[in-house]
C-alpha cells in the first residue's frame, strides 16, 4: 500500500509520544505499514517501541514558538520512501483500531482522483457550504456524499489533524 505512518513529536514531548505509541500498538497489534517518528531531535536513547518504529531526527534546534516544525519535516520527509504519509501529531491518541481495508480504499481514491491532501479533521464542510466531492463512491465502497472539497482559502485548510499527504 505505498503508505507510511508518520508521527510528529519534538524533544520535549517524548512522554506523550510513548503514550501515543502504546495506544497505537494496543489497538493495532498486527500493524504492518512502516511507522516513522520524526522530531527536531531525540535527546534520549531509550525510545519506545524501537523494534516497530523508525526514528528520524530532523537535527533542528527546538524553538519555543514551534519554528522547528517545518524545518524538521523538510529534513526528514526525503528519508521516507513511500509516496503517501498518514500523518499524526503525537497528541492524537487513537482509541480504536485502524480499518486497513477502508484505508486502502481511501488511498486508491486519493491516487485515482489526484488528491493532494485528505484530512480526517473536521472543517464543518456543510456549515461552510463546501461542495460534496464528486467521485464514484460505490467504486471505493464508501457511502455516497461523505467527502467534501475544501476551499483552499479556508483558514484551517492545512490543519495537521490526522491526514494523508
Amino acid at each position: 500500500m505505498n503508505l507510511a505512518v508518520v508521527v510528529y513529536t519534538n524533544e520535549t514531548n517524548l512522554p506523550i509520544l510513548k503514550l501515543f505509541l502504546n495506544y497505537f500498538f494496543k489497538n493495532n497489534p498486527n500493524f504492518t505499514l512502516p511507522i516513522y517518528v520524526v522530531a527536531n531531535k531525540f535527546t534520549k536513547s531509550d525510545l519506545p517501541h524501537q523494534d516497530k518504529v523508525t526514528y528520524l531526527p530532523g537535527n533542528v534546534e527546538f524553538q519555543h514558538n514551534g519554528g522547528h516544525f517545518s524545518e524538521t519535516l523538510r529534513n526528514v520527509l526525503p528519508q521516507i520512501n513511500e509516496d503517501y504519509i498518514f500523518y499524526f501529531c503525537e497528541d492524537y491518541v487513537s482509541r480504536d483500531p485502524i480499518d486497513i481495508d477502508a484505508l486502502a480504499r481511501l488511498l486508491d481514491m486519493i491516487k485515482d482522483e489526484n488528491i493532494d491532501m485528505f484530512t480526517f479533521g473536521s472543517t464543518y464542510a456543510i456549515n461552510h457550504g463546501y461542495p460534496v466531492f464528486n467521485t464514484d463512491y460505490e467504486k471505493y465502497g464508501f457511502d455516497k456524499g461523505i467527502f467534501y472539497t475544501m476551499d483552499l482559502n479556508y483558514q484551517h485548510a492545512y490543519t495537521v489533524q490526522p491526514c494523508i499527504w
